[in-house]
């Protein structure tokens, strides 16, 4: 049930977590090739012009040096959807991916598998903390309201700035963060990530430098894509503060 052997792991010195922040629901970036309703993925109406959020992506650990951690040993007893309580799965439900289509329990076992349990391995948090964490710092820090209170509002622009937008988020939390592109086409604006210390309370803290060097292929005034994925329905807005419910149809 989640519960960590008696031998908690310890973060080492400079080690840090790294909070992504991801722009479209990744499930559409196969299009319906993996049995997503086209009309969820921007492909045809009424999804055009309807995704406007970032979304919680993952948390994953990563040395001093900025490099991730994989290939790691899960200290616990897996992830088990009935650890989490009501109330973190309810935001996850609505944060994690596009908030009509994937959140479900094969997918945060996904992102389990994929980050979580290297978290567990270093520093112990067992599955329902690391989804309390990834939930709650989605919470904590804002960013889609941070930029819309700036003037830089991701929803109206077509194309992004990486360092002013960078900057009016370094303006408000006091740390210096990082982004990519898509993989594809490298020209789309893709995750904007933060560090966070590896100790309680987590809050976040500066990145190791490696990681605030800008992605040698992305360039930076990158497209934001605006087609892809829903509008943040009425039961998620109150995990949206930045975003305003669409007219119906």
């Amino acid at each position: 049930m989640g519960v960590l052997s008696t031998c908690t792991a310890a973060p080492a010195d400079g080690d840090v977590l790294i909070m992504r922040y991801a722009w479209a629901p990744i499930f559409c970036f196969a299009g319906s090739a993996n049995g997503v309703p086209k009309n969820y993925c921007g492909l045809e109406p009424p999804a055009l012009q309807r995704f406007t959020t970032h979304r919680a992506a993952r948390i994953s650990y990563s040395s001093d040096s900025g490099g991730e951690t994989g290939n790691c040993t899960d200290p616990t007893a897996g992830f088990n959807s009935s650890d989490l309580s009501f109330a973190v799965r309810s935001a996850l439900e609505c944060t994690t991916n596009s908030y009509n289509i994937g959140n479900d329990d094969s997918y945060w076992q996904f992102l389990w598998n994929d980050t979580g349990k290297c978290v567990a391995e270093k520093i112990g948090l067992p599955p329902k903390r690391y989804f309390w964490l990834l939930t709650n710092t989605f919470k904590r820090y804002d960013v889609d309201s941070v930029l819309k209170q700036a003037g830089y509002d991701f929803a109206k622009i077509k194309e992004v700035n990486a360092t002013k937008a960078l900057d009016i988020l370094q303006d408000a939390f006091g740390y210096r963060g990082s982004y990519t592109c898509d993989s594809g086409s490298r020209t789309k604006w893709s995750t904007v990530n933060f560090c966070l210390s590896a100790l309680p309370p987590y809050r976040m803290t500066h990145c190791p430098a490696r990681m605030l060097e800008p992605p040698r292929r992305c360039p930076t005034t990158l497209l934001i894509d605006t087609e892809r994925g829903g509008h943040v329905s009425d039961k998620c807005i109150p995990y949206y503060p930045s975003a305003l419910p669409f007219p119906p149809f």
